[in-house]
C-alpha cells in the first residue's frame, strides 16, 4: 500500500504530465485501456475503423429509433452482433490470405486456397461456432425487437 508521501508525489508529478502531443501518441494511448473480453472498453480493435462503427450505429437508430430503455438495449445488441460479424468474415478472409502466403512463401505453387482452407481448418471451426453464436444473439434480438 502506498504511503501518504507517495501519494502526495504522485499527485505533483501528475500535475507535470500533458499527455501526448502528437497524433501517432495519441491514437497510442487511446488503446491503453482496451481490455478484450468481457472486459473490453472499446468495440473497435487494431485495424479497424471507429468511424465505421458509428455510421453503423447512427444507420440502426435512424432506422428503428428505439423508444424505451430495453428497445435501445436489444438495438445494441443488434450493432455489436452485426460489427462482431464484420470483424469475424474479415478473420476468416485473413485466416485463409495468411495460409496462402506462407504457401507461396514456402514456394508451393499448387492448389492454394483449398490448402489453406484445409491448413486453418481448425481456426475455421472455432470461427464458425463465435458466428453462428453471434448470429443466433442477432436474430434473438431482432425478435425481441419486434
Amino acid at each position: 500500500m502506498a504511503t501518504l508521501k507517495q501519494i502526495e508525489a504522485n499527485r505533483r508529478n501528475a500535475q507535470k504530465s500533458s499527455g501526448p502531443r502528437t497524433e501517432a501518441g495519441k491514437a497510442v494511448s487511446r488503446l491503453n485501456a482496451l481490455k478484450t473480453g468481457i472486459d473490453a472498453v472499446l468495440s473497435v480493435v487494431k485495424d479497424e475503423n471507429p468511424d465505421s462503427l458509428a455510421q453503423l450505429t447512427e444507420s440502426f437508430y435512424r432506422d428503428h429509433q428505439p423508444q424505451t430503455a430495453i428497445e435501445a438495449e436489444l438495438l445494441e445488441n443488434i450493432i455489436r452482433d452485426s460489427w462482431l460479424l464484420r470483424r469475424f468474415f474479415r478473420i476468416e478472409a485473413e485466416l485463409l490470405e495468411f495460409a496462402i502466403e506462407d504457401d507461396l512463401f514456402k514456394n508451393r505453387h499448387e492448389n492454394h486456397v483449398g490448402k489453406a482452407f484445409r491448413d486453418t481448418s481448425n481456426h475455421q471451426i472455432r470461427l464458425q461456432r463465435r458466428i453462428d453464436a453471434t448470429r443466433k444473439s442477432q436474430l434473438l434480438a431482432i425478435k425481441l425487437r419486434r
